[in-house]
């Protein structure tokens, strides 16, 4: 079975670079850049590669749980690998590599039925998924970026100045314009998907989506309290951490917490 021989190959490259970053951060070696990003440019290919071909099917779109945990996976990693050519953030990989490798494996592993599947995607239903898809990804990086401030934080207040990771990593102000940088994208694409959702999806009670929006609309609103703060009022350090991860765990619980309840504890396909 190739794609099982692919996600294996994929998932020890991942975790390969995540221990190399883990080294630089800690003052060592590691795997030449010109290198690592081959390696792992052509990993994330192949990793869209199995994400295409576990959600393509002859009945439709498999829109599973274990099927988008690696999709936004893959959607994570290459974004912070485009985005590792302008800015200090390949260092993410460290809390990235294990979440994408586990989802990737789940989904070459896991067998759907057909209900699982969609028939019939209209357009509007097709640009929702697309839109909430990409903003939990961008918000995921933003929250691992807010996990590593946090960190980062902690260490600078215990004076552990002889820690690597406090020399190697960028000045926190240029941390945290990247985080808010993320935040602002993500909601900007999250906002798209509650719109598209009101005028696209038909019926939230019988597609089982009531708990899905009302989630999406709480961690919205947090999000963009934190924005609007940090815009008014200069919010940011552990304000802006705890407020990015709030609006973030509510995003999660919302997705993949409903859908992961709704499909492997009773049974009942998502669609959205």
């Amino acid at each position: 079975m190739w794609e099982l021989a692919a996600a294996i190959v994929v998932s020890i490259t991942y975790i390969i670079v995540a221990g190399s970053q883990l080294r630089i951060l800690n003052g060592k070696s590691g795997i030449p850049l010109e290198k690592q990003n081959i390696i792992l440019g052509f990993a994330i290919f192949i990793h869209f590669v199995l994400c295409s071909s576990s959600i393509r099917t002859d009945h439709g779109p498999d829109i599973s749980i274990d099927n988008i945990s690696s999709l936004v996976a893959a959607l994570i990693a290459l974004m912070v690998f485009l985005n590792s050519f302008k800015k200090p953030v390949l260092s993410l990989f460290i809390g990235i590599a294990p979440i994408a490798a586990g989802a990737l494996m789940w989904s070459v592993l896991a067998t759907h039925s057909d209900s699982q599947t969609i028939e019939h995607l209209s357009p509007g239903l097709a640009t929702h998924i697309i839109l909430s898809i990409t903003s939990y990804a961008f918000f995921s990086i933003a929250a691992l970026q807010a996990i590593l401030l946090l960190v980062l934080n902690k260490k600078l207040k215990q004076r552990h100045n002889s820690w690597n990771i406090i020399k190697t990593l960028p000045p926190l102000q240029t941390m945290e314009h990247l985080l808010f940088n993320m935040l602002w994208t993500g909601f900007i694409l999250l906002t798209g998907a509650m719109v598209a959702g009101v005028l696209f999806v038909e019926d939230l009670f019988e597609q089982h989506l009531v708990h899905k929006t009302v989630l999406s609309i709480a961690a919205w609103i947090v999000l963009g309290t934190l924005l609007l703060g940090h815009q008014l009022y200069g919010w940011r350090g552990k304000k802006a951490i705890r407020w990015t991860l709030g609006g973030w765990a509510l995003l999660l619980l919302g997705y993949f917490g409903s859908k992961a309840v709704l499909e492997l504890v009773l049974q009942i396909p998502v669609t959205s």
